[in-house]
């Protein structure tokens, strides 16, 4: 089936990168077609529910500088709001929230579906091809798609794998099914390709945690807004947790270090930067005995709290010794266990600075398929990548922000420049 139409922008994936490409083309009068696997997953938060932070703060700030949406959905259901690294200079501090996750969620899919412009469709996307009016996509079901241009946004889903020890399966996250025709697609199209693990950390019951054995961590007094736009900022302002690993925990870690499939000879690959998992931290800090731990609240009403620092693909058996060794969490039993996931990403050098594939005009690409880790970093490329795909559609010049003039011009020159 193929439809008549031939959009401006095609956006492929609607993750923090492609939300925020779809919303800068529509609203930029583009006619604009966002593509996802599953519409119940959009804007999703698969790992923790935090936004902000040293760096990535002032990348959110520059985002909704630009117009961008992460940080009004931010403020609208945030949780937990504080300014972090308040110990150190101002050029450092940076504002950090922990948000709702399934309130984000619902209210950047809400938005998405009232932009004018703005389409939106479930499909797995399985095909990318140049054509003589621009790029065509085809889904698993062989509807094609026309765009003028194509922003893709495939997250961890190309040629993913999730594994929890021994046990693997194929999947984007947790449930979701991956993308592997399009890493063959991307690599018969030219495209170097890389791959990258990461992964995510066990889910407790907070009901079953000791907290008077916990550091609290409590939310500013008055806290600040993300959004220079956003007027009454009355976020619920719950308490998150610090606690530290022990040197048990160091130890089994050690102990079933074969029983993690990324550290074996035949599975290891190369993390993403800023995601290390527990494995990663123990090894690479042989003598360290300790490292920090933080309870984050997924919900305002829910029982659920995310294990900041202990992303693992440990077995799901060991994972139970790995968070009861933990102080405060001896009887903490686990909702979700943590994983890791493997999957494919193209080398950011074959891009120009509108992230653009330089061989294969009117392709772009933003996030994690780029290589880079965080749902900021994700959510400033597929703005640019959004911005630019319009102006290319009207044969303009390019937007790109100098080194000199925001984070997200680091961020992007650094990734074309030097790779990852």
């Amino acid at each position: 089936m193929v439809e008549d139409r031939i959009y401006d922008v095609v956006v492929i994936g609607a993750g923090h990168a492609g939300c925020e490409a779809a919303l800068a083309a529509a609203r930029m009068g583009a006619v604009t077609l966002l593509l996802t696997i599953s519409l119940d997953t959009i804007a999703i938060l698969p790992c923790n529910t935090s936004i902000g932070g040293p760096g990535r703060g002032q990348l959110v700030r520059e985002i909704d500088a630009l117009g961008g949406e992460m940080a009004r959905r931010a403020d609208a259901c945030t949780l937990h709001s504080r300014r972090s690294n308040t110990a150190k200079g101002l050029a450092v501090q940076a504002p950090f929230v922990i948000v709702d996750r399934r309130q984000y969620q619902l209210s950047m899919k809400f938005l998405l579906e009232r932009t004018e412009n703005l389409s939106i469709r479930q499909a797995l996307i399985v095909d990318i091809r140049p054509t003589d009016t621009g790029i065509a996509v085809t889904s698993a079901f062989g509807e094609r798609f026309a765009g003028k241009t194509v922003v893709l946004t495939a997250g961890t889903f190309l040629g993913g794998e999730i594994a929890y020890g021994k046990v693997r399966e194929p999947a984007g996250r947790h449930a979701e099914i991956a993308a592997p025709e399009l890493s063959v697609c991307l690599s018969r199209l030219g495209i170097r390709m890389g791959r990258f693990k990461t992964g995510t950390s066990p889910r407790i019951n907070a009901a079953t945690t000791d907290v008077a054995a916990l550091e609290v961590q409590a939310p500013d007094p008055t806290p600040e807004p993300f959004s220079f736009w956003t007027r009454e900022f009355t976020p619920q302002s719950l308490v998150c947790y610090k606690t530290k690993t022990t040197e048990a925990t160091g130890a089994l870690v050690v102990d079933n270090m074969e029983a993690s499939p990324l550290f074996t000879t035949e599975g290891r690959h190369t993390g993403a930067r800023y995601c290390p998992s527990i494995e990663d931290r123990v090894v690479h800090s042989p003598d360290r005995s300790h490292h920090p731990i933080f309870l984050q609240p997924q919900d305002d009403t829910g029982q659920e709290y995310y294990i900041q620092g202990l992303s693992t693909s440990l077995p799901a058996d060991v994972q139970v010794d790995l968070v009861h060794s933990i102080k405060g969490l001896e009887h903490a039993r686990i909702m979700r266990p943590g994983y890791a996931v493997t999957y494919d990403f193209l080398h950011p050098d074959q891009l120009s600075q509108s992230l653009e594939v330089k061989t294969i005009p009117g392709l772009f690409t933003a996030g994690q398929v780029n290589g880079t880790s965080g749902y900021e970093e994700a959510a400033a490329q597929g703005l640019i990548a959004g911005i630019n795909a319009v102006r290319k559609v009207r044969s303009e010049e390019p937007f790109i922000l100098d080194r000199s003039q925001a984070y997200i011009g680091v961020l992007i020159d650094d990734l074309v420049t030097k790779g990852v």
